[in-house]
C-alpha cells in the first residue's frame, strides 16, 4: 500500500519517535509498505515518522540494495560530508547541509538480530537524514536563518562531493528523500482536499517564521516593531489552526 507522506513543518514531524518493542505482523507490514511507498515515489529513504508513524524506523535503498534499520544507534561518526539534499516533506525545498562522512551504526533487521554496520559516503548521508526525522529534527534545522534564507533564494553556490559517482549528484535518484514524482493519489475526499491544505498552511507557517526572525536582524523603529509583532500573531494563529484543523481531521476518520 503506498503511504501518505506528511508535508510541512507539522507537530508530527516533531516528535521524538518511540523504539520498537517487538518485530509483529503491524511492523513487518509497515516495512513493506514503507518500501513500497519509496520506491513508487522514487525516493533513497523514507522514515516511519513521515508517514505518520513515530517509531524509530526508515528505510533506504541504493545500488539496488535495500535495508531496513530499526531502533538505530550511533556509535560513531568521522569526518565530514556536504551536499545537497532534499526531503519528501519539503518538496520544494533543497539545502546543502553537513553530515558525517563515516558513521557506525547498530540496528535491529527485520529478523530481530542486531547488527552493527559501518557505512560512509552517500550512505551515511541518506542514514543521518532519516536518523534526525527519528528525533524529530528537520534538515532546515542544521542551517542558521541567514544561511537558510540565502539557500532558499538560490544564491549559494553548487556544492559537489570530490570523486563522487554522477548517479549519486544531488538532483538524482539518491538525494536523501528526494521524489520526482509525487507518487501520491489524487484528492478523492474532503478528508484528503483538507490534508493538502493543512500541508500548505503548515509550509506557510515555518516559511513566516523565517521571515520573522531575519526581519530581527534590524534595527526597527517603533512602528516597524509593531508589525513584526503582528507577524508573530500571524505565525502563532496559522499554528493554533494548523492544530485545530489536524484534531479535527483526526476526530472525523476515527
Amino acid at each position: 500500500m503506498i503511504l501518505e507522506i506528511l508535508t510541512g513543518d507539522r507537530s508530527e514531524l516533531r516528535q521524538q519517535s518511540r523504539s520498537i518493542a517487538g518485530i509483529d505482523g503491524a511492523i513487518q507490514q509497515l516495512v513493506a509498505d514503507m518500501l513500497e511507498t519509496m520506491r513508487a515515489c522514487h525516493m533513497a529513504s523514507l522514515s516511519a515518522p513521515q508517514c505518520g508513524k513515530p517509531l524509530r524506523l526508515f528505510v533506504t535503498e541504493i545500488y539496488g540494495e535495500s535495508k531496513v534499520w530499526m531502533n538505530p544507534e550511533v556509535l560513531k561518526t568521522e569526518g565530514e560530508q556536504a551536499s545537497v539534499e532534499s526531503c519528501a516533506s519539503f518538496p520544494d525545498l533543497t539545502l546543502e547541509v553537513p553530515r558525517p562522512q563515516t558513521m557506525v551504526i547498530h540496528t535491529m533487521q527485520l529478523d530481530g538480530s542486531p547488527v552493527v554496520q559501518t557505512i560512509s559516503g552517500i550512505e551515511a548521508r541518506l542514514v543521518a537524514h532519516e536518523l534526525d526525522h527519528l528525533d524529530g529534527i528537520l534538515f532546515q534545522d542544521h542551517l542558521d536563518a541567514e544561511s537558510l534564507f540565502e539557500q532558499m533564494l538560490g544564491t549559494t553556490d553548487e556544492y559537489t562531493i570530490q570523486g563522487e559517482d554522477p548517479i549519486a549528484s544531488d538532483d538524482g535518484p539518491f538525494a536523501a528523500d528526494s521524489s520526482f514524482e509525487s507518487g501520491q493519489a489524487e484528492i478523492e475526499s474532503d478528508e484528503e482536499e483538507l490534508q493538502h491544505i493543512l500541508d500548505l498552511l503548515a509550509d506557510s507557517g515555518w516559511k513566516l517564521a523565517l521571515a520573522a526572525e531575519l526581519l530581527r536582524d534590524y534595527e526597527l523603529d517603533e512602528e516597524q516593531e509593531a508589525q513584526l509583532q503582528r507577524l508573530d500573531g500571524l505565525e502563532n494563529a496559522i499554528s493554533e489552526s494548523v492544530t485545530y484543523w489536524e484534531n479535527e481531521l483526526s476526530a472525523g476518520s476515527s
